[in-house]
């Protein structure tokens, strides 16, 4: 039941700039979408098919490029310190600090489908175990970079999504206690 919450949850606040847009303009209530989200798939059909025809047509065209994103995922550099952006590590590390002293555990998701890995894989090596749910691996997560689940070339469609976050739920639920 838990699990099932969790996934209902993080179903909810996937798409952040969605919620910042619809906290701004509260009343077109479209943007609620279901359950609180609102997916690029969701925007097409309530578009009439107008919204993303380019987006899709060209990743359609040049599916190469996903490729590209699977090497990435895949690839660990030899001397990831060299990568390592000590003001992001900071940052991050000052984030995790304020919200530990008001009781708040933070979780930082690595997405999949992104150009390059090299300075959040180094970053992983000096956070706190715990902090970070990866879910980048192409290989462990094979769906996340299927051009079946594919709206545009860093875009999940519907589907997509939903096992988008149903990893991200495993994830967070393994070795953790509700």
């Amino acid at each position: 039941m838990k699990k099932k919450y969790l996934k209902s949850y993080l179903n909810q606040i996937i798409d952040f700039k969605k919620y910042y847009y619809f906290l701004t303009h509260r009343e077109n209530k479209k943007f609620i979408g279901i359950d609180g989200f609102y997916s690029l798939d969701h925007k097409r059909r309530d578009s009439g098919g107008k919204f993303g025809d380019k987006r899709i047509n060209d990743f359609l065209e040049d599916t190469i490029i996903l490729n590209d994103r699977i090497k990435s995922s895949l690839e660990i550099k030899e001397d990831l310190d060299q990568y390592l952006n000590k003001t992001h590590l900071n940052e991050l590390k000052e984030i995790i600090r304020k919200s530990e002293e008001k009781g708040i555990s933070v979780i930082f998701i690595i997405p999949p489908r992104l150009k390059d890995y090299s300075e959040i894989h180094i970053l992983k090596k000096y956070l706190p175990q715990g902090t970070i749910i990866d879910i980048s691996n192409a290989k462990k997560y094979p769906e996340l970079y299927m051009t079946d689940y594919t709206f545009d070339i860093g875009h999940l469609n519907d589907k997509g999504a939903e096992f988008f976050t149903k990893y991200i739920t495993e994830e967070f639920t393994k070795n953790r206690n509700f």
